[in-house]
């Protein structure tokens, strides 16, 4: 037997044909769309219920929040401790994702327990009572969370930042604040759930071991669901404004946290992919230029990233770490320097080489499931676009050029805001 000699690093088998499972799009009944992927060896579903029912729909500040961790608490015929006893039962597991744009309430189960799942699953969404009990309990839980969250700079700098870079109210801007709190009712609750929890806005994601009979049990739950087509509420976006540099001093800090950004793009931007590549090789993974400088050679931190985040309408790029005090400014000093570079010197062919395929490993490893093959289906389709997105992705990681990179860099790694918490010696 011939041993493995681990001197010697692996060859690199470029991907040449890709086959990315598709979702089968249908309706219920009434007119629902439902998107299905049948893949995979174990017995189970995942099933998200989408909701147009994120941040930039609510009149109160917190009130999408609120109703998507209230939907467990109680409806006309169970109490929340018996909606949980039921899911836990049948071995089955809720997840409530909420953002900006949306909200997904999201269920796990075996394929067998299935249909004994879907009853309390339509029961959450067309029932709830907003219990007032329940509310004041959670509203003393986000009161104690949002308090502690104050105290980690982290989480101020973010804010701080998103604040910056969508002002006035802007919905991608917004925060949970603790005078929110008290505004938080449960009419309030009830009015937001009528505008934006409707089924007639509603999509339904579905993805593992699925059949005809489980397509059939999901018409029978929800698509006799009568319902008139209604407007949902959406508050109105206001004047940006440009950006400023905000620096809060804590003397009690040890630490700073720094936060550089700027307002960037969606998905559907000619330039994404080739600046998904740049910001790869400035701070997205753990060999990034960010992280060889700052962490490794000058021991600021113990991280440092850069990432693009990309809404619905709006993106935006974001460089974060957290320092001693002491080396608030060398920090961003260095961080400018590595942006600088990029922007001035054309990547080394050697590390635009192992960058490609680490994207290329990384992209391979996201598509191994079922319900990463859906989560790459939501991808574009809140996006508005269509599965030749990956194609195109793939086309740019195999051919863009060190020229190119200089070029995207130089049009866009530029004209930051910088948010600093904590202190700058």
């Amino acid at each position: 037997m011939t041993l493995l000699d681990r001197k010697i690093a692996p060859s690199i088998q470029p991907l040449k044909n890709f086959n990315l499972q598709k979702i089968e799009p249908s309706k219920l009944s009434n007119g629902i769309p439902v998107f299905t992927l049948n893949a995979g060896t174990l017995p189970v579903i995942r099933l998200e219920i989408i909701f147009q029912a994120g941040v930039r729909h609510e009149a109160i500040n917190g009130a999408s929040y609120f109703v998507s961790k209230m939907l467990q608490e109680g409806t006309r015929s169970h109490s929340a401790k018996e909606i949980s006893e039921k899911i836990a039962s049948l071995g089955a597991f809720l997840e409530v994702s909420h953002n900006v744009d949306r909200t997904i309430i999201t269920f796990f189960c075996l394929t067998k327990t299935f249909e004994q799942l879907l009853p309390v699953v339509y029961e959450m969404l067309a029932l709830p009572t907003f219990p007032e009990d329940q509310l004041e309990n959670l509203k003393n839980i986000v009161q104690q969370s949002i308090k502690v969250n104050l105290e980690k700079n982290s989480y101020v700098a973010a804010n701080l930042l998103k604040e910056q870079l969508y002002p006035n109210g802007h919905p991608y801007g917004k925060t949970l604040n603790l005078e929110d709190i008290p505004l938080i009712t449960k009419g309030e609750l009830e009015r937001f759930f009528k505008h934006q929890y409707q089924f007639s806005k509603a999509e339904i994601v579905i993805s593992g071991q699925v059949g005809s009979q489980e397509l059939f049990l999901l018409n029978r739950y929800f698509g006799n669901e009568k319902f008139e087509l209604g407007d949902t509420h959406e508050i109105p976006v206001t004047n940006l404004g440009r950006p400023q540099n905000k620096l809060i001093e804590k003397q009690q800090s040890v630490q700073s946290s720094i936060r550089i950004g700027k307002r960037l793009f969606t998905r559907s931007h000619p330039d994404y992919f080739k600046m998904v590549v740049a910001n790869e090789i400035l701070g997205g993974y753990f060999g990034s230029r960010l992280m060889k400088n700052i962490r490794e050679d000058k021991g600021f931190t113990y991280g440092i990233n850069s990432h693009m985040s990309s809404h619905q309408d709006e993106g935006y790029f974001v460089i974060s770490t957290d320092v001693k005090k002491e080396f608030t400014s060398a920090a961003i000093d260095e961080i400018l320097k590595e942006i600088n570079i990029l922007r001035t010197q054309p990547v080394p062919e050697d590390e635009l080489h192992v960058v490609k395929n680490y994207m290329h490993g990384s992209f391979l490893g996201s598509i191994n499931t079922p319900f990463s093959l859906a989560d790459k289906f939501k991808t574009i389709h809140f996006a508005g676009l269509d599965y030749d997105y990956f194609d195109k992705y793939l086309q740019t990681l195999q051919n863009i050029s060190a020229n190119q990179i200089l070029e995207i860099s130089q049009k866009y790694l530029n004209d930051f805001v910088e948010v600093v918490v904590g202190g700058r010696e």
